[in-house]
């Protein structure tokens, strides 16, 4: 479970689960929440979701731009744009990133932006 607060140019939540689905949601779809909020819910978690293993907020400029990285429990890395992640509703179990064994699952997911290559070839 996690908290974001939305900060001017954030468009889009970009959620990724244990079982290789993930999806891109525009954060209007989200109502916003005041003190003493229950939260909004990400996605629904079933057996073929698996758990929601991170969320994060995306500009315009990183759907266009960044990459997500995936790691599994086995080792296996994924990298894929973030232009290649259809647009969803709120209310979708999400699209395929990654076909995973029935043992294996998502553990972890990063985003990759243009800007953080550019400093690491420095």
């Amino acid at each position: 479970m996690t908290a974001s607060v939305v900060s001017e140019g954030m468009k889009y939540v970009f959620t990724a689960s244990s079982r290789g689905l993930g999806k891109l949601t525009d954060i209007e779809d989200y109502r916003s929440q005041g003190r003493g909020g229950s939260g909004v819910k990400v996605g629904a978690v079933t057996a073929k979701t698996g758990k929601i293993i991170s969320a994060t907020m995306l500009t315009e400029e990183d759907r266009k731009s960044a990459d997500f990285v995936l790691v599994t429990k086995s080792g296996q890395t994924v990298r894929s744009p973030l232009k290649a992640v259809r647009l969803t509703g709120r209310v979708a179990q999400g699209v395929i990133l990654t076909k995973l064994r029935d043992d294996d699952a998502v553990t972890s997911m990063s985003i990759v932006r243009e800007r953080e290559e550019e400093e690491e070839t420095k």
